[in-house]
């Protein structure tokens, strides 16, 4: 933060001189500039729920939900996703597709 003065009874802001480290002089300091560690291999994190079909690919579409007031607020809309037991190259297997795949004969489910 600046360094604050006091003129006529009001605190004023100065600027502070500008860092030799690169970093801005105005934030708090508390963010490291050191680098994130990498993140495991694909295979090695934890599976995490499909949001998205695993034939077309179908995933969540975002967008603004606009009051009569204009006020814009986040609208997310999901796919609707079922678990279906289907025949896929001549296995069994369980996918999360959506009902449009299933609608539509894309999915050949199993017996």
């Amino acid at each position: 933060m600046g360094h604050r003065t006091e003129i006529r009874g009001f605190a004023s802001r100065t600027p502070l001189p500008p860092r030799r480290d690169g970093r801005c002089s105005q934030g708090s300091g508390s963010r490291s500039s050191a680098p994130l560690p990498p993140l495991p291999p694909r295979g090695t994190r934890p599976a995490a729920m499909a949001i998205a079909c695993n034939l077309c690919g179908r995933g969540r579409m975002k967008g603004h939900k606009i009051s009569h007031s204009n006020i814009k607020t986040r609208k997310i809309s999901r796919p609707n996703l079922q678990r279906v037991r289907a025949n896929v190259k001549g296995r069994i297997t369980h996918l999360r597709v959506c009902t449009r795949c299933i609608r539509s004969g894309r999915v050949q489910k199993a017996p």
